[in-house]
C-alpha cells in the first residue's frame, strides 16, 4: 500500500474484527496454560523464545553477518530460487511501462516486497536461522512460475532467456549428485545409507539431461527433466535414505535405559549434544 501510495485503504480493512478473531483463537490456550503453570512459561515463550532470540541471539551459537540470508534464499529453495534473477530483470523492464491499475504488475511487486521485507527483517536479528525466512517460499515460487510461464509463451516479448538458468541448475545437480556419491559410496564414507547410490545417480542423470536439452534450447523438456529428477531424489531420500539413518541415532536406546533408571523427580540433562527427540521418547522435559 505504501509503494502504491494507497495507505488510506487501511481504513477499509476489517482490522478490529480480525484482531478479535485472533484473540478468540489464541487467548483460551494461554488462559489454560496460565491456569496450569502460571505466568513463567508464557513469559519464557514471548520474551525468551522470541524477543531474546531476535535481540540477543539466544539459542544460536554463531555470529552470523547481516548478509547471511542471501545464500540461504538461493540454497534452501533450489532450484526455483535461481529464477529470481530473470524475474528481477523482467520486473525492472516492465516497471517503466506499467500502468497504475496493472493488476499483474501490482501482484509481482507485492511478491518482491513479501520476500524483501521478511529477509530484511530477520537479517537485522542477532539469532539468524534459515527456517525463519521460510515464509518467503510461496512468493519465491510464484515469481519463478511467472517468469517460466512467460518464457514458455511465444507471445511474451522481453522475457529473459531461461535456458542458461536451466543449464546452471543441471550443472549444480550433477555436482551435488557426484558429491553425494563420493560422501556415501566411497572409502571416505562414514555412514552406509540405503538409497544413496540412487539419489546420486538420479541427480546426475537429471542434471545431464537438463543441460543437454537447455543447450538445444528446449526449455519445457529441460525444466521437466529438472522437476522429475528432484521428485525422484526427494522420494528416495524420504523412503530409503532417512529411514536407514535412524540406525545411527542413539536416542531410542538411551531413552530405554533412562526409562528404567530415572525416577519421576529426577532431572535429565543433555550436555554438548542435541537430542531433542529424547523429549518424544521419554514423554518428559529434557534440560540442555
Amino acid at each position: 500500500l505504501i509503494a502504491h501510495r494507497e495507505l488510506g485503504r487501511v481504513r477499509e480493512m476489517l482490522l478490529p474484527l480480525g484482531a478479535l478473531i485472533v484473540l478468540v483463537i489464541v487467548v483460551p490456550w494461554y488462559a489454560a496454560l496460565y491456569q496450569q503453570s502460571g505466568w513463567a512459561p508464557i513469559k519464557s515463550f514471548l520474551f525468551g523464545e522470541n524477543l531474546a532470540r531476535y535481540v540477543d541471539g539466544v539459542g544460536v551459537n554463531a555470529d552470523r553477518p547481516f548478509w547471511w540470508y542471501l545464500p540461504v534464499v538461493f540454497s534452501d529453495s533450489f532450484p526455483w530460487s535461481l529464477f529470481l534473477v530473470p524475474a528481477a530483470v523482467l520486473w525492472f523492464r516492465e516497471r517503466a511501462s506499467a500502468r497504475a491499475g496493472d493488476v499483474d504488475f501490482r501482484i509481482t511487486t507485492l511478491l518482491w516486497i513479501w520476500i524483501l521485507v521478511i529477509v530484511g527483517f530477520f537479517s537485522l536479528s542477532a539469532g539468524k536461522q534459515d527456517l525463519y525466512i521460510y515464509p518467503i517460499v510461496p512468493a519465491l515460487v510464484a515469481l519463478a512460475g511467472t517468469v517460466i510461464a512467460r518464457a514458455l509463451a511465444a507471445e511474451a516479448p522481453g522475457t529473459p532467456r531461461l535456458t542458461v538458468v536451466v543449464a546452471i541448475i543441471g550443472g549444480l545437480l550433477i555436482v551435488a549428485g557426484a558429491g553425494f556419491l563420493a560422501i556415501f559410496n566411497t572409502s571416505i564414507a562414514v555412514y552406509a545409507l540405503a538409497g544413496s547410490t540412487l539419489v546420486g545417480v538420479s541427480a546426475i542423470a537429471g542434471g545431464a539431461t537438463a543441460m543437454l536439452l537447455a543447450w538445444r534450447r528446449r526449455l519445457a523438456p529441460a525444466l521437466g527433466a529438472v522437476a522429475l529428477a528432484l521428485i525422484v531424489v526427494n522420494w528416495v531420500f524420504v523412503l530409503k535414505v532417512l529411514p536407514s539413518f535412524e540406525a545411527y541415532k542413539p536416542a531410542p536406546g538411551l531413552a530405554a535405559v533412562l526409562q528404567e533408571r530415572a525416577g519421576p523427580d529426577d532431572l535429565i540433562v543433555t550436555y554438548n549434544v542435541a537430542l531433542p527427540s529424547l523429549v518424544y521418547y521419554l514423554r518428559r522435559h529434557i534440560d540442555v
